[in-house]
């Protein structure tokens, strides 16, 4: 019961992100690990993010400036 459990509160805090712009992870760290161990709810978290973000530059993948994105990637290497 908790994989359906985790997958509605993850659909349920995309939902949120995609409206407002920020708040998902919040909501499904915080609500996940009430049905879930926290170690497994924050690998599913950052799978979850990752599928997301890789979603969304297939989606919008014309309109992304890549000289821009790829100066701001160099410019964080040094300081991650």
């Amino acid at each position: 019961m908790e994989p359906y459990i985790f997958i509605t509160i993850a659909f349920v805090g995309s939902l949120i992100s995609a409206i407002f712009g920020l708040g998902s992870g919040f909501i499904v760290l915080s609500l996940g690990s009430l049905f879930i161990p926290i170690k497994d709810c924050i690998a599913l978290t950052t799978i979850l993010f990752m599928a997301s973000t890789f979603t969304k530059t297939i989606l919008y993948h014309q309109y992304i400036n890549w000289r821009l994105s790829a100066i701001i990637a160099l410019g964080s290497i040094p300081f991650s």
